[in-house]
């Protein structure tokens, strides 16, 4: 292990400086999916298997220290691959420096695997929502808000009046769960942008609440707190939402390793190598580094 990084509190994706607000998976009202950037039969048995693999350890955190996760699993999943290929790239030139702390690349490998089980975690969570008959209309309406509201900004943008990056920041992703956190930041874009947007767009104030308040109803489903909704949909939506918020702590958990043995070897220079588990900010390409002479 690496022994000379800062704790912080375990389980946290926001890390050195990373936006708490996530980039989401793109949704669509037919088939809206988060599990994962491969959709292959191969990659969900994958999955499969790594979510199992990872279960033991989910189950262990303690219930009152598991918080929701509130980011994009593809995003962590592709950050996650990127930060642990760059640190194995660098094995060499850890095994060969002697005042190099030790780094347990097992553990720094495995955190690949836990990526992949929040991935099918998400999966798993999002195949429960689409089931529910008490939320299919609203989630749908959610997307259809979702896409007036975006086609709005897109307007608003070609005419100077929005930040081309905030809106694409938030298009990006895919999955209900983004959908439902798109309309809240959508209605939170215009709204702090209103004197700047003001007759530019067809968009009413009324669109503008319905999207902020829909999605907030929709959010106090799909990331509980408190005590759990009574029936069996409700047990198995919380039981499904439970262990995405728990692999997302393995998986905060494993990455430290990364971020740390990153720390070490890159210093403050660390986030150009390895990426925050929900950075969208490309990195540098891994290459593996010759032991130091």
């Amino acid at each position: 292990m690496v022994d000379s990084a800062k704790k912080k509190k375990p389980g946290a994706l926001s890390v050195r400086g990373a936006s708490d607000e996530a980039m989401r998976p793109e949704a669509t009202e037919q088939q809206p999916d988060e599990g994962g950037d491969d959709e292959g039969p191969e990659a969900l048995v994958e999955g499969e298997r790594s979510y199992e693999a990872c279960r033991a350890e989910a189950e262990a955190i303690d219930g009152r220290d598991v918080v929701s996760f509130k980011g994009s699993a593809v995003l962590a999943m592709h950050n996650a691959r990127v930060g642990v290929e760059a640190v194995m790239a660098q094995r060499g030139w850890f095994e060969g420096d002697k005042e190099a702390p030790t780094v347990s690349f097992v553990k720094v490998a495995a955190t690949a695997e836990a990526a992949k089980a929040l991935a099918f975690a998400t999966r798993r969570a999002e195949q429960v929502v689409v089931k529910r008959s008490d939320l299919r209309e609203r989630l749908a309406r959610a997307s259809r808000v979702r896409r007036t509201l975006l086609r709005a900004c897109d307007a608003l943008v070609d005419a100077g009046a929005l930040d081309a990056k905030e809106v694409a920041a938030i298009r990006v992703g895919r999955g209900w769960f983004d959908t439902v956190q798109d309309c809240i930041d959508l209605a939170a874009l215009l709204r702090r942008n209103g004197a700047k947007i003001r007759g530019k767009t067809a968009v009413t104030a009324a669109q503008i609440n319905e999207a902020a308040t829909l999605g907030s109803e929709l959010l106090a489903v799909l990331r509980p707190t408190g005590a759990k909704a009574s029936g069996a949909k409700a047990d198995a939506l919380s039981v499904a939402l439970d262990m995405r918020n728990r692999m997302a702590m393995v998986l905060a958990r494993r990455y430290e390793l990364v971020e740390r043995a990153a720390g070490w070897r890159w210093g403050r220079e660390l986030g150009e190598h390895v990426p925050a588990l929900q950075s969208r900010t490309r990195v540098t390409a891994p290459r593996e580094e010759p032991p130091p002479a």
